[in-house]
């Protein structure tokens, strides 16, 4: 046996990983090796596919996976790391994996795989003044990690959690104005702090954590239905959904419902948003949640959109009547709120829809007395329909000039294909003769543009919130 052999020892990390989770037998005792070794080798075959490659390597066994608790290989191909790291939803660090390390640290222009990337890339940018920002970034986080890992080896419970739900009520708060791809970035950052938490030995799968993963994930589909990702948004509605369930608690299955309700109602299917809303209501019953106001608010705006006026002013009004009653928490500031200029967004929106022009505009002015100019979404939306009411007056180029104009002041990464959706709704107020003016050829050219492009950056395939 050589040296490198003698000195190896058992990957303890990967170890626990594996007796984290519990066998799919029902049998309560933890994943067996040759459980992990099959759950892997079904992965395997979906990246194989995905990539569209043959078979290269001949597979898990658990006398492999046994090989790997005892730290030979410490450093498996990529393949098998790949996953590895999909099953555990964690990274090569945190599975105890490293790669063999010289006697003497490694000349500048050596082979970078001779130390553990992180370093080597910390190294490079330590010695020198340019660099890879984003790998530097990178390589910096997971020494951060680490130094969590370290710090939750000695943290309670409680003090985990508490961690862990600090981050949803700041994602929450700056999921107002922060553009939503870094959005997606920062939250699913936290996502996977969350699993590698549920991962600690000994750690329970409680309540609190299902509800920590379900409202970032809800966050998550949010930002995903603004950018026009239809097939994320429905995905990661579906997962918070399920995290809901889990965590067992009524009001927060009736809020990620009426959350749900945005990816219909803004994609074509305002018949599916009702039901979503209705159901919301059921989960809701006289709990003090956001479902309460948002539900009927979310049903009269579907219900406006399928032309049905008189029941898009009677959820309107249930909406109004369970504003006033909600709680100080379900009117706040945040993504999990509905506050007063929120409140009246959705409700200029839903007279928008149904024609009340002059009782929208009055309101859509209440709203944006309220609005900071930091919050961009929810005031574009509003110059466009007021721009609907341009066009819908017969007043075209007025209304093409206010659509302009509001998407052309939409700040870097904000540019989403919701926008430019609903431009496209507000130009569709006007005559086919008006459509023909120059003016609004020029301007629906541009809105189409706009969309292509937003689509086209986010992996989208539709409009969004």
């Amino acid at each position: 046996m050589t040296k490198q052999k003698k000195d190896r020892k058992p990957n303890q990390k990967l170890i626990a990983m594996r007796l984290s989770r519990l066998s799919p037998s029902g049998s309560g005792r933890p994943l067996s090796r040759e459980e992990l070794a099959d759950a892997c080798n079904r992965i395997l075959e979906r990246i194989y596919e995905r990539q569209e490659r043959k078979r290269r390597w001949a597979g898990f066994n658990a006398s492999y996976i046994g090989g790997l608790e005892l730290g030979e290989p410490a450093w498996p191909n990529a393949d098998y790391r790949a996953a590895l790291r999909e099953f555990f939803g964690s990274t090569d660090t945190e599975l105890g994996f490293y790669i063999d390390r010289p006697d003497r640290a490694p000349e500048i222009g050596a082979n970078p795989l001779a130390v553990e990337p992180s370093e080597h890339i910390l190294h490079q940018g330590s010695m020198r003044a340019g660099g890879d920002i984003g790998a530097i970034l990178t390589a910096t986080d997971q020494v951060r990690r680490r130094i969590e890992d370290f710090l939750d080896r000695d943290a309670t419970f409680a003090g985990k959690v508490s961690r862990l739900q600090n981050g949803v009520d700041i994602h929450a708060q700056d999921v107002l104005t922060v553009p939503p791809l870094e959005m997606v970035s920062r939250i699913g950052l936290d996502i996977l702090d969350t699993l590698n938490v549920l991962q600690l030995p000994g750690m329970a799968r409680t309540r609190e954590l299902h509800a920590v993963l379900a409202k970032l994930a809800v966050l998550t589909a949010d930002e995903m239905n603004v950018v026009g990702n239809v097939h994320a948004a429905r995905a990661w509605y579906a997962t918070a959904m399920a995290a809901a369930d889990r965590s067992e608690v009524s009001e927060l299955r009736a809020d990620v419902c009426a959350l749900s309700a945005m990816m219909p109602l803004y994609h074509g299917n305002p018949a599916e948003a009702v039901r979503l809303t209705q159901r919301a209501r059921q989960l809701a019953g006289g709990n003090k949640c956001l479902a309460n106001p948002l539900a009927p608010m979310l049903e009269a705006l579907a219900r406006a959109s399928q032309g049905d006026r008189r029941r898009a002013k009677d959820a309107l009004s249930d909406a109004l009547r369970s504003y006033d009653n909600a709680s100080d928490d379900v009117r706040s500031e945040t993504a999990f709120g509905l506050s007063l200029r929120r409140r009246l967004f959705y409700e200029g929106r839903i007279l928008t829809k149904i024609s009340d022009y002059h009782s929208a505009g009055a309101v859509h002015q209440q709203a944006l007395e309220l609005y900071p100019e930091d919050v961009v979404g929810d005031r574009t939306i509003i110059k466009l329909d007021s721009a609907a009411a341009l066009f819908a007056r017969a007043d075209p180029e007025h209304g093409a000039e206010v659509v302009s104009t509001a998407l052309r002041a939409l700040p870097n990464g904000h540019q989403a294909s919701i926008f430019a959706a609903i431009a496209s709704e507000a130009i569709g107020k006007a005559g086919e003769n008006t459509r023909a003016l120059p003016a609004v050829r020029s301007c629906l050219e541009f809105v189409n543009d706009l969309g292509r492009q937003s689509r086209a950056s986010s992996g989208g395939q539709g409009s969004g919130r």
